[in-house]
């Protein structure tokens, strides 16, 4: 269970003299343990009448702002359907990278939102790349209360009282991949994303050599991550500067580095690009609409509604994701006391809830052949929830992958 239940505990008597113990004496001392024991045993067996979780998201600046507001309308979802059984709050804050850099991924107000969380919640929901390093400190503080990471930086050894959610972004990346090699007229593609997605880029080849074996696929990346210690020195000096000791890459959140790099493959080239670096995609946009080229994004169900029109005249496709019916399943989870595993993977075939929490999204402007596009990724979709496709997640996996199907 997640709930942590507190227990009685029935002081022992040592000093009481060995006389009184006995006759009428004995009898009152059986009465008050039985009736001190009562208690404890029916709340250690009966269910938690209510739990109480809190969410706290964190951004920065250029963040796409619909998946917190798609994470909150979970919560909300999630506090009318366990009406009574379920107390929820959310917390909403804002950073910088400069400030996650400056307090090495732990700056106060979110320490301070976590701190407060835990003292009043059972399960603490913590949703933003900024958040890792100070949730990991804050669990290790509150071994009884159990928290919930949504983080695109892996954590490998999480504590104990820690779970960390991901979406299923390799599946998406091959959805993209395929998307765009279907869409591209001149037969190359881009990439763009931190260093450590190497599976999404190559989901992203899987996919692209998957629907058009003649494609040319150009790869970029934007930072370094945290995920690669030790490995600065086989690096480009210009990715070892870039290095941040803190919870993200800053250059994830650099839209004018962004920019000169899909600028770079645009001139090489390519027509589409798929961009997976979060508050940098307002850079390619802007390449996009100078060159008059392609977007391929990720997002939430309502993200593009944000964009500029001249943004969205250059988007073909987004590959979805459901913040909400990720934290409605979170709450059911506590409600339910079903325990979690460390690590959980929001994708196609996740068995709750029926819903799948990721897919794709197609844009009507006038660039897209979204008739065609539509049926043929349908038809992956359903490949993929079958398992009769599976996405290959490393390079000896992709080199199989092209066995049976060859590019």
């Amino acid at each position: 269970m997640l709930m942590a239940v507190n227990r009685n505990v029935v002081p022992s008597d040592t000093h009481t003299p060995r006389s009184h113990r006995s006759g009428s004496t004995v009898a009152g001392i059986l009465l008050c343990l039985a009736l001190v024991a009562g208690p404890v045993w029916s709340h250690a067996a009966s269910p938690p009448a209510q739990v109480r979780v809190t969410l706290v998201t964190a951004s920065v600046p250029g963040d796409d702002p619909t998946v917190v507001v798609d994470a909150a309308r979970g919560l909300g979802d999630a506090q009318r359907a366990f009406a009574g059984r379920a107390v929820v709050s959310h917390v909403s804050l804002r950073t910088t990278g400069a400030e996650i850099a400056t307090t090495k991924g732990a700056p106060p107000q979110l320490r301070a939102a976590l701190l407060r969380a835990a003292l009043s919640s059972n399960m603490v929901i913590a949703w933003g790349d900024p958040l890792t390093d100070v949730t990991l400190d804050v669990a290790r503080a509150y071994p009884r209360i159990h928290f919930v990471l949504v983080s695109a930086i892996y954590v490998v050894q999480l504590p104990p009282n820690v779970s960390q959610g991901l979406f299923q972004d390799l599946e998406e990346a091959f959805l993209a991949g395929a998307a765009a090699a279907m869409q591209s007229r001149s037969q190359a593609i881009g990439f763009i994303g931190p260093l450590d997605r190497g599976p999404q880029k190559i989901g992203y080849r899987a996919g692209a050599y998957y629907a058009n074996s003649r494609i040319r696929v150009i790869t970029d990346f934007l930072g370094v991550s945290r995920a690669l210690p030790g490995n600065d020195r086989d690096l480009p000096p210009s990715w070892v500067g870039a290095r941040f000791a803190g919870a993200s890459e800053p250059t994830l959140h650099d839209a004018q580095k962004a920019e000169e790099v899909a600028l770079a493959q645009y001139d090489r080239g390519v027509d589409v690009i798929y961009v997976m670096a979060g508050a940098s995609a307002a850079g390619v946009y802007r390449a996009a609409v100078s060159r008059r080229e392609w977007v391929m994004d990720q997002g939430g169900v309502s993200s593009a509604a944000q964009y500029p029109p001249t943004w969205r005249d250059r988007r073909l496709m987004t590959t979805t994701e459901r913040p909400d019916l990720a934290v409605y399943h979170l709450v059911a989870q506590s409600v339910e006391g079903t325990g979690l595993p460390p690590h959980l993977v929001w994708g196609l075939t996740y068995p709750w809830p029926p819903q799948p929490m990721i897919g794709v999204a197609l844009d009507a402007s006038p660039g897209a052949r979204s008739g065609a596009l539509g049926s043929f990724l349908g038809k992956i979709l359903e490949q993929m929830r079958a398992k009769k496709l599976v996405v290959p997640y490393d390079m000896d996996q992709l080199t199989e992958f092209f066995k049976l199907y060859p590019p």
